[in-house]
């Protein structure tokens, strides 16, 4: 499950998670100050569901973000450990996904070749 914005991409769950450890919340924390619980948090961090989209506003606040950073995928200043995850994740992925994963990456690939 995704968010996609025309110009920007997806909702991005590593962007969230690293945005909120950057500023010293736990999951509980960030919880509280939304309004939701921590098992929301848990879930859009590991993206297996989304915010509400009229959440997104005060995500970003909270986080002290733009909101379009929570659709840059990976979080700038964080591209090693991103690919590292990427690598790691690679099995889990469904044939859909890695086609997606595949299309994204393939103009940074021939942008380096």
């Amino acid at each position: 499950m995704s968010i996609t914005t025309p110009a920007v991409g997806v909702f991005s769950p590593t962007a969230l998670r690293s945005a909120r450890l950057k500023v010293g919340l736990t999951q509980g924390d960030l919880a509280d100050k939304l309004g939701t619980s921590l098992y929301r948090v848990s879930c859009w961090e590991l993206g297996k569901s989304l915010p509400r989209t009229d959440r997104i506003p005060a995500l970003a606040a909270i986080l002290g973000l733009d909101v379009i950073e929570l659709f840059v995928d990976p979080p700038v200043g964080d591209l090693a450990e991103y690919a590292r995850r990427l690598v790691a994740d690679w099995p889990a992925l469904d044939d859909e996904q890695r086609a997606e994963l595949r299309a994204a990456l393939a103009p940074v690939v021939s942008g380096a070749a």
